[in-house]
């Protein structure tokens, strides 16, 4: 299955393969490798080709990606906030909320890009058509991707039945 991604104003940031695993709860799980470059954080690096599993809920404002070193050991979660996942014929397809989050593996919580987010919402043109698409997609899926991330971590839903508690 295909995977592609958007980035907020819509254009294309990545496409890649990714193979269907199954469900868990209402989660659809693919399987895939790192299909970026090496992308060195304070919180984790990723190698390309590192395996990953990610999680899609169409309509959902959030995407799980459980990233894993080559051994199959739990790096963290990546979570990519969206305006909303869209199933397509071939895969999954959404936009980027420009906020996202990691949670390490014992829980804890790093909020990503929020100035990014900042600048993004400050740059929006004014007028009508300011909160318009894809302008107020990128907000609400921010805000309600945040909410349904938090509520699954802190209930430890899946993807998160691995952490403490979970």
């Amino acid at each position: 299955m295909l995977v592609v991604k958007l980035r907020a104003d819509g254009t294309e940031r990545i496409r890649y393969e990714a193979e269907l695993i199954g469900r868990e709860g209402v989660l659809t799980v693919v399987r895939t490798r790192w299909a970026g470059g090496r992308w060195v954080t304070p919180f984790v690096t990723v190698e390309p080709g590192d395996p990953a599993l990610e999680y899609y809920r169409p309509g959902a404002r959030a995407v799980y990606l459980r990233l894993m070193d080559r051994q199959g050991r739990l790096r963290g979660w990546y979570v990519d906030l969206t305006d909303g996942v869209e199933e397509t014929g071939e895969g999954f397809r959404y936009r980027d909320a420009v906020l996202d989050l990691f949670v390490y593996p014992n829980g804890r919580l790093l909020v990503l890009d929020g100035d990014e987010f900042v600048d993004y919402v400050l740059g929006l043109p004014e007028g009508r058509g300011a909160w318009g698409t894809p302008g107020v997609g990128a907000v609400r899926g921010a805000v309600e991707g945040l909410q349904e991330a938090l509520r699954r971590l802190q209930d430890g839903l899946p993807p998160f039945t691995e952490l403490p508690g979970g």
